[in-house]
């Protein structure tokens, strides 16, 4: 009743503010807020787990799955980070952490299903099969062993230990930025040679690792830290700011000084790397094979100077790439303490459309506020794990983020906000849609059937 009462009151006060815009492209027909616009922030209740409600200013669905009743993890039940999708294949599972073992949930009933042993913590990070939706593989903790786990039996194998690669090494690091290519075939870790847990320790190399063949596909002294990308297709990965092949060949410079980022597929299918570029300040799409450069959109976009961004709300920013069956779109997630003021893409998610043209101009399509709020005393405790780090299934159906709920002193909980149906093509329109889907799946080698067949 509390809700609904507060949505109709909302509800006129954004249609005064929709009225009055008039923003290049905007469009105010809920569940499609596109356009840069400013729109107040509701105050709302902490949604019950397990009840999806419409969020009162964008329209979408946004349902809460964890809670502190579910036994484990004191301060936090959340997915890992931006660049990996916590969903399985056909939609019905998700990998969360916390304090200890991650835990597998059930996506539909919100309720835990089953403790992954010895996955603990960034390094372990579990990924899930791209077929066998109830397998996962993740790097064992204190362990030189790639593990895959079977959720429905509950029993765990070893893939393959890098010890008899590497005698010298301690442990084996899988980090939360990494994600494998798309087919689950190659693989990038940190063969470290440092006491358990110090992922900025001494690492004796990073391997490129092709599950398929079971063997190191390429392989690079450590010299730019322990974490290694892997694009989409898997041909090109990431290592000290350069683009190359798997063998660590063929270098192509990225941006110099580049922020929080992810790989994705742009508008015409090919693979690119979405970044906060620190030295030009805008959000920069950058070809993994020309080096191209495609500037999206100013970080400061909506405010006149840096002075008044300053003084605005949870604007640091966090990149997901992961839909690759939706390519052209990546997903923006803000995060922050609560300031002066808030801008338009305060605390919260939006897609971003990864094409060229006119920056002041972008095509930006909000979906929900994250109600997540940071302390402004970083020592104080939540404060990375706040940055709610919004993710994209790789199907594009759905959205994950973590929120406290306008409470920096709470425990951080799991959300999904689930997109409408068809807003590939309602935004594309059909026949782009179809075309960009095609360049795509030729780029990840693979059938359009196969990259769209999703949950």
């Amino acid at each position: 009743m509390l809700r609904s009462l507060i949505a109709v009151l909302l509800g006129f006060a954004l249609n005064a503010i929709w009225a009055a815009d008039e923003s290049p492209g905007a469009s105010f027909a809920k569940p499609y807020v596109l356009g840069t616009q400013d729109l107040p922030i509701p105050k709302l209740p902490m949604p019950e787990r397990g009840k999806p409600f419409d969020d009162p200013t964008f329209g979408t669905k946004i349902t809460r799955i964890s809670d502190p009743s579910d036994g484990w993890g004191a301060t936090m039940r959340r997915h890992g980070y931006s660049t990996h999708s916590p969903l399985n294949r056909d939609g019905t599972l998700l990998v969360l952490e916390g304090a200890g073992p991650w835990h597998v949930y059930d996506n539909k009933a919100c309720k835990v299903v089953k403790e992954i042993p010895n996955a603990i913590g960034d390094i372990s990070s579990p990924r899930w099969d791209m077929k066998d939706p109830n397998v996962c593989y993740f790097a064992e903790a204190r362990s030189t062993r790639f593990m895959k786990f079977n959720v429905k039996t509950g029993e765990a194998a070893v893939v393959h230990d890098f010890k008899q690669d590497f005698p010298a090494m301690k442990w084996l690091a899988y980090h939360s930025y990494d994600d494998p290519s798309f087919d689950g075939r190659y693989w990038g870790f940190g063969i470290m040679d440092c006491a358990f847990w110090d992922e900025r320790g001494k690492a004796l190399a990073v391997v490129i690792y092709d599950m398929h063949e079971d063997k190191i596909a390429g392989q690079h002294a450590a010299d730019h830290g322990a974490v290694v990308g892997i694009s989409p297709s898997g041909k090109r990965i990431l290592y000290g700011g350069e683009s190359l092949k798997r063998d660590f060949t063929a270098p192509v410079k990225l941006g110099p000084d580049m922020g929080h980022a992810d790989f994705a597929l742009d508008g015409e299918g090919r693979e690119v790397y979405v970044y906060q570029d620190n030295k030009t300040d805008f959000w920069t799409s950058q070809d993994l094979e020309t080096g191209k450069q495609t500037q999206l959109i100013h970080q400061i976009h909506g405010c006149k100077d840096w002075n008044e961004y300053k003084l605005c709300s949870g604007v640091g920013v966090h990149f997901s790439g992961n839909c690759f069956a939706t390519p052209g779109w990546a997903v923006v997630s803000t995060s922050g303490p609560r300031k002066e003021k808030d801008l338009w893409c305060s605390l919260c998610l939006y897609l971003l459309k990864l094409e060229p043209g006119d920056t002041q101009k972008p095509t930006v399509w909000r979906v929900a506020h994250t109600h997540c709020v940071k302390n402004h005393d970083p020592a104080a405790g939540q404060h990375y794990w706040a940055e709610t780090h919004g993710t994209i299934d790789r199907f594009g159906k759905s959205v994950f983020f973590a929120s406290n709920w306008d409470d920096f002193k709470a425990p951080l909980e799991e959300y999904r906000c689930d997109l409408p149906e068809g807003w590939y093509e309602k935004l594309m329109g059909a026949d782009k849609a179809k075309e960009t889907r095609a360049k795509a799946a030729k780029t990840l080698g693979i059938s359009v059937d196969e990259l769209v067949g999703g949950p």
